[in-house]
């Protein structure tokens, strides 16, 4: 009966791991999702176009051009941030659950494996001595 509760254990633990994972990737998209609309919402109020039809005209067919696309910080520069407000270092699972939270896409899977690829080649993050999947800003 121990082994049963064992392998039920480890089943649970990999569906856990299997639904946090797909959270963090839903959460990701929805944060993508919620800041397209803030930005298209305030580019059709900042335009004159936008302004038009809100009061009820025709929108326009097409616009004369694109809008300038928002520089987003790279994942590597918002784990430093995220880092650098942290007094101690962070396991790789809260590292990724923040930069979700932020709207920063991880590429991939957006899973831990993902974050930690990247964040290992830059010389401004380090592993923590002795504490597996903890990273902090080197100092």
């Amino acid at each position: 009966m121990r082994n049963t509760w064992h392998v039920e254990l480890e089943t649970a633990k990999r569906r856990l791991g299997s639904f946090q994972e797909q959270l963090g990737e839903l959460q990701g998209a929805v944060a993508l999702e919620q800041e397209r609309v803030a930005l298209l919402t305030r580019l059709l109020e900042l335009s004159p176009e936008g302004t038009a039809a809100a009061a009820g005209s025709q929108p326009p067919r097409a616009a004369a051009s694109p809008p300038a696309r928002l520089a987003r910080p790279s994942l590597e520069d918002a784990v430093v941030a995220i880092l650098s407000e942290s007094p101690e270092p962070m396991h790789v699972s809260d590292i990724r659950q923040r930069l979700v939270s932020n709207g920063i896409r991880i590429p991939g899977k957006g899973n831990d494996a993902n974050v930690i690829s990247r964040i290992i080649r830059d010389d401004r993050i380090e592993r923590a001595k002795g504490r597996r999947g903890f990273y902090g800003v080197r100092r």
